[in-house]
């Protein structure tokens, strides 16, 4: 398990104070984001390294908690990334509950 500007045990304590700092607590909270992989095709550290980097470069100014999968024959990561910006007072996703 990883953090991008968050550590991973106390991501969600961080990205709620986040959402609360902004007053965007209520809506949508987070995007789940999910790469699988044939089995055989990675390991599960480069798995995991992939998916920091997905972060990095799609989720600038936000938090995300990355998860590698290391139980299943097949790797998958699931970055999950918070919905709030950490430097704008503006949600990244809409849904019905936050348009």
């Amino acid at each position: 398990m990883g953090g991008k500007d968050c550590k991973p045990l106390n991501a969600a304590e961080e990205m709620n104070a986040t959402k609360k700092l902004y007053d965007k607590a209520d809506g949508r909270s987070y995007c789940h984001i999910i790469q699988s992989f044939k089995p055989g095709e990675i390991t599960p550290e480069s798995a995991h390294k992939i998916g920091i980097e997905l972060a990095e470069e799609q989720f600038k100014n936000h938090e995300v908690l990355i998860a590698t999968h290391k139980d299943k024959e097949h790797k998958r990561k699931i970055p999950l990334n918070l919905s709030q910006k950490k430097d704008q007072n503006k949600k990244v996703l809409k849904g019905r509950d936050n348009e």
